[in-house]
């Protein structure tokens, strides 16, 4: 079966094949009036049947016949008579068909289409048991035994396939709903070939989650299409191939997300709140200072005496810097007996039980002051820090040439390691980690044969 490609509509065609090849072969039936259907290679996908090859090893009239999977007749053809002895070619009205339903033929005299004694199980109608009808069921005579049965008859029926896409609105999800066009509520994008949401819903939980880590993953039309060609009613999966196995399919996971770190060392300080400072300049002056955030930069205000209503000093904080433990906080007096416009500079250290100490100074109408300063209530608050993480992940189908190695670990080709083996019939290719923190156990991994989704 040949590729799949993404179109706009409810309907798309592509290849179709039914049948064997027209290749001569040495036997010929001798029943005559009979019908025998040939089930080596039925329909795979819906589609529509046009063109019937054959070879003729004489020209006896016959006819085309299609059956259904339970052998009932959906299709007799007009009478062909072969224009020559070898291949011969018999154009029709499209000939409708579905998955599993097989082509036979229909023998007026003896038979004209030979066969071998190989393939799949025939089965055909007794001896001069005349020309079928559409609606019949081709019930097999059973007094052959399986060696007889098994033959492959030198035809082939060919047409397009015929798929149903999302926008027509009959295609099921695995919990029997309509997908449609868009995103669903869980963060897939079907007709997109793509899922973005949070982390928790790509296995499509009765109650989506609405949080957590974030993941976008993306496939190609071999690992699910946006289609329905095979008639299941779902969307197909590795079409025209038995297995995943040679058939291209590659997928890709990219997951991110943050942790609060673990490390001790690895923390801030939220200062914001409350505090009475104690300033030391010969005697202990208690101010009130309030330090706020907004938009992240933090600021805020305080006077003197602490616990007052209305202050005697009164400042504004122009700037709060906080780096490790260090902190540097300077403010302005707004008011007070000679304050005005006063710039007074704090430095000092954050204890591990949030107090802070340090020294001041400030230039007080031209004269040059400093001293000690303290928290005496107030704490600024250890804030463990919080990491990013990101792991991208590039995974394929393997080829039917791959074989895992000893460990059962890796695919390999040959003596190269195609990369770790998952879900069975698919290998990891690449993986880039990202986490800053370095708490994470995250891979970084590139195949030794090759990293591309393309020609595996």
């Amino acid at each position: 079966m040949t590729g799949l490609f993404i179109v706009v509509g409810s309907v798309f065609a592509a290849d179709l094949t039914v049948g064997n090849n027209t290749s001569e072969r040495p036997y010929l039936d001798s029943y005559h009036n009979f019908t025998i259907i040939d089930t080596n290679h039925p329909a795979t996908v819906n589609g529509n049947l046009k063109t019937f090859s054959y070879y003729a090893s004489n020209k006896n009239p016959f006819r085309f016949v299609v059956v259904d999977e339970l052998g009932v007749v959906k299709w007799v053809s007009s009478k062909i008579t072969p224009a020559v002895i070898g291949i011969n070619t018999f154009i029709s009205n499209p000939v409708r068909v579905q998955k599993n339903w097989n082509v036979g033929l229909y023998f007026e005299s003896t038979g004209t289409v030979p066969y071998e004694y190989n393939g799949a199980v025939s089965y055909w109608t007794p001896n001069n048991s005349g020309l079928p009808k559409v609606g019949d069921t081709i019930h097999p005579e059973s007094e052959f035994g399986p060696s007889d049965t098994k033959r492959t008859y030198s035809f082939i029926a060919t047409g397009t396939m015929v798929c149903t896409t999302i926008k027509g609105g009959t295609i099921l999800d695995t919990a029997k709903g309509l997908i449609s066009l868009g995103y669903d509520k869980w963060g897939y994008n079907y007709q997109a070939n793509m899922f973005n949401g949070w982390y928790g819903n790509y296995s499509r939980p009765s109650t989506p989650v609405s949080g957590g880590d974030q993941l976008m993953m993306k496939w190609n039309n071999a690992w699910l299409s946006n289609q329905d060609c095979d008639g299941d009613g779902k969307l197909d999966r590795h079409l025209g191939y038995p297995t995943y196995k040679d058939s291209g399919a590659w997928l890709t996971n990219h997951a991110s997300g943050t942790y609060i770190s673990t490390n001790p060392s690895n923390y801030h300080w939220n200062l914001v709140g409350n505090y009475i400072i104690s300033f030391v300049l010969g005697g202990t002056y208690n101010h009130n200072m309030t330090i706020t955030e907004t938009g992240g930069v933090l600021g805020g205000s305080g006077g003197y005496p602490a616990g007052s209503s209305s202050y005697s000093y009164y400042w504004t904080i122009n700037s709060v810097d906080v780096t490790g433990d260090t902190i540097h906080i300077i403010w302005t007096y707004d008011g007070g007996p000679d304050a005005t416009g006063i710039v007074t500079d704090m430095t000092g250290f954050i204890d591990s039980n949030g107090s802070m100490s340090g020294e001041w100074h400030d230039n007080y109408l031209g004269v040059y002051r400093e001293g000690k300063w303290s928290t005496y209530t107030g704490a600024a608050v250890k804030v463990q820090n919080t990491c990013t993480w990101s792991d991208f992940v590039k995974i394929v189908a393997v080829p039917s040439t791959a074989v895992l190695d000893d460990e059962d670990i890796n695919w390999t080709m040959g003596r190269s390691i195609i990369g770790p083996a998952i879900w069975g019939e698919f290998a990891i290719i690449q993986e880039v980690s990202s986490d800053p923190c370095e708490e994470f156990d995250l891979t970084n991994y590139k195949s030794g044969l090759r990293s591309g989704l393309g020609n595996w």
